[in-house]
């Protein structure tokens, strides 16, 4: 049995509201030998701007759940970009961010556990001009598609209902919502043009769900959700439709291939596509219908859970903030880029000279900064030892572009610049923690449990020692705890 070290970690229990009052310093100075008072006023602060977070997966809680239920998880629910997206990773503070998506890039040689061949780690960290505490979404004609297949009884089929009293609660007055049903081969409207404060049509609508029986052809449902909301779609506002499904149909279409190519049409006439995975889900059936430009996708193990996510992030899931954004990553000579961390895998391409091309088709708004990050390796392995790269040494460059939601194509050209340890950021150093705790878990579910392995879930837990890491420390307890009980 291997010991596993406890976590120490404790989070900050100040509840103290803080004065709305301006904060003006007293100070008492000499002046030609007169006592004078005089009121300063204290620095200006900045406000706080949104970050972005790129599209896709939005959460790990599919195999957090499957470990809380004493279950081994499956290695489709390991997702990098949901372990990322869980996590507040701000990019270094340079200067403030005056278009609606800048990168801003921070190297260091740090290698990584998990990636032998890595030596260099970078953050490519997102910041934006929006302001958050001004910052007001367009009206949105949300259609709700609700798949009642037999695998959606009990409760996946509460949760579909606790969907509609949550958005009933969370969204603005200005949204419409269409609900919708696949039952069977039929599909049905059962509530149309609700908004928030109707609650005799919002109690309605949730009585009208069926509690899940049969089959469901999912395809059609998403298919004649998708028309509807392109018909309904008003000037100024977003579209999009949200599907509530277990995501396993099992008539007609049913391959994750053939709902992308719906996804792609209705795209190309501006309506995005939610996924909401509950009960059983499938992993990867989200993650890439989900990765589709407009498109994202969660899933929701329970009432606290959608309570939370719709209670502090619906607007930013139902808001994208530009498309398709391309990062073109240049390694210096002697160096490659030997792996992408928080971006689905086939978002990337590499021509013959190194050159990699990286494409994300959507970035939302957030308020927990969000990023990718890099591991560049020697080009070549060399006799004897090699000599590491000083602060100041060039590794590369970074081209990037993206389209604005409501602007032109924009350009940011960038250098991937070697720093000092010492000058290690927030974002850089949780981000390193996070993807040496991706390869980790990865191994535990993978490979039988050794000595090796344990040393490293203690070794991982001795390094991130960030209060924000505390839930993730502990899911690898229970993890490490469940395999050796296996």
């Amino acid at each position: 049995m291997f010991l596993l070290l406890p976590l120490m970690l404790a989070q900050g229990t100040d509840d103290e509201e803080e004065s709305v009052e301006p904060v003006r310093m007293r100070t008492q100075i000499d002046f030609s030998g007169m006592d004078m008072e005089m009121n300063m006023p204290a620095p200006a602060v900045a406000p706080t701007t949104l970050s972005a977070q790129v599209g896709g997966i939005q959460d790990f809680a599919l195999f957090r759940s499957q470990v809380e239920s004493m279950r081994v998880p499956s290695k489709e629910a390991l997702i990098m970009e949901g372990l990322l997206a869980e996590h507040d990773l701000p990019p270094r503070s340079i200067a403030p961010c005056d278009q609606v998506l800048c990168v801003v890039t921070e190297t260091t040689l740090w290698p990584v556990e998990g990636a032998s061949q890595v030596e260099v780690f970078a953050q490519l960290g997102f910041d934006t001009n929006i302001v958050a505490s001004t910052w007001q979404r367009p009206p949105v004609d949300l259609t709700v598609l609700i798949d009642a297949s037999g695998s959606m009884a009990g409760g996946p089929a509460h949760i579909s209902r606790l969907v509609l009293a949550v958005l009933q609660g969370q969204l603005q007055p200005d949204d419409r919502v269409h609900v919708m049903v696949v039952d069977g081969g039929q599909v049905s409207s059962i509530a149309q043009d609700l908004v928030p404060g109707e609650a005799a049509g919002w109690d309605a609508a949730r009585g009208a769900v069926p509690s899940g029986q049969g089959w469901t052809e999912l395809f059609s449902g998403v298919d004649q959700a998708l028309r509807s909301a392109i018909r309904e779609q008003g000037p100024g506002r977003n579209a999009r439709v949200m599907v509530v499904s277990d995501q396993r149909p099992n008539r007609g279409h049913t391959g994750a291939q053939d709902f992308v190519s719906l996804a792609r049409l209705a795209a190309g006439r501006n309506v995005g596509l939610t996924w909401l995975g509950v009960g059983d889900a499938d992993p990867s059936f989200g993650a890439k219908v989900g990765t589709v430009r407009g498109g994202n996708s969660l899933y929701i193990p329970g009432g606290q859970d959608l309570v939370k996510r719709f209670g502090e992030d619906l607007d930013m899931l139902v808001t994208p903030l530009a498309y398709d954004l391309a990062l073109e990553i240049r390694p210096a000579s002697g160096w490659r880029l030997a792996g992408v961390y928080g971006i689905p895998g086939q978002a990337l391409s590499t021509d013959s000279s190194g050159v990699v091309r990286l494409n994300v088709a959507t970035l939302f708004p957030s308020k927990e900064g969000g990023a990718i990050y890099l591991g560049l390796a020697p080009e070549t392995l060399s006799w004897g030892p090699s000599t590491p790269p000083l602060p100041g040494t060039a590794m590369g460059s970074v081209v990037m572009s993206y389209e604005p939601v409501d602007g032109r194509v924009q350009t940011q050209v960038l250098g991937l610049t070697m720093e000092p340890a010492t000058h290690r950021s927030v974002g850089l150093e949780r981000g390193h923690h996070l993807v040496e705790l991706y390869f980790l878990m990865q191994d535990l579910v993978e490979q039988p449990v050794s000595a090796e392995l344990g040393q490293r879930v203690v070794d991982w837990q001795a390094h991130a020692q960030d209060p924000e890491l505390a839930s993730a420390g502990q899911l690898l307890n229970m993890l490490y705890a469940l395999r050796v009980g296996y």
